[in-house]
């Protein structure tokens, strides 16, 4: 419809939401009171994780190559093993689940502007929501598993690094190369598209509007 921004309209649709809108604040502001007060706070941070410290853990270890160790190697294969194929399963669920939620989401036929809103989004809530529920459950589900796995794998490569020692060439840059790939391939993306953008006659639109804003709204000089 028009004028659909008008502030009596802006105003009605806050006020159903308003309760929320002042517990969630009256929240925020008591966890920064609670926060600022309780100086042992910074002496309470959060430790790394189970999968960060076999991680490091991992990179001190010596090669497998001790015989004597062997089923132990094979554990920790195992167990990475298992690790793998959690996340893989983890993220088909999420992806399905967001799947349906946007083939819900990108039907117009669920969105009528000219209906009441209420029952839309009532609508909208009572299919989306089990997906979400589905999509948070596997993902704590697999978190928690992989987290009780390296715990597991854990003692054994400690065992590992008593029985052999530590490894005296361990390559901290992997990680670093890693990260500058990720840059570099979210950059190479980024130039894409805004390529793409301004041979679309995306540029242009941009411009155009800002000549509006500038001559109807804010005005000239």
């Amino acid at each position: 419809g028009e004028q659909i921004y008008t502030r009596q309209i802006c105003v009605e649709y806050i006020k159903q939401i308003l309760v929320v809108i002042i517990i969630w604040i009256i929240l925020i502001a008591a966890s920064g009171i609670y926060f600022a007060l309780n100086n042992s706070y910074k002496l309470k941070r959060s430790k790394a994780t189970n999968i960060v410290k076999l991680n490091t853990l991992l990179a001190m270890a010596p090669d497998f190559t001790n015989p004597e160790l062997d089923n132990e190697y094979q554990i920790i294969k195992k167990e990475n093993k298992k690790r793998k194929i959690a996340r893989i399963i983890n993220i088909a669920i999420i992806s399905i689940c967001a799947i349906m939620g946007l083939s819900y989401l990108l039907n117009q036929n669920h969105f009528d502007a000219e209906a009441a809103l209420n029952p839309q989004i009532i609508d909208m809530w009572v299919y989306l929501l089990p997906w979400c529920l589905i999509s948070l459950i596997s993902f704590v589900i697999c978190t928690v598993y992989e987290e009780l796995s390296a715990k597991k794998t854990i003692e054994i490569v400690k065992e590992i690094i008593k029985h052999d020692g530590k490894n005296n060439h361990i390559n901290l840059k992997n990680n670093d190369k890693k990260i500058n790939i990720i840059r570099g391939i979210v950059l190479t993306i980024a130039v894409a598209l805004i390529i793409v953008g301004v041979f679309s006659g995306g540029a242009k639109n941009v411009l155009l509007k800002a000549i509006v804003i500038c001559t109807e709204c804010i005005g000239l000089g």
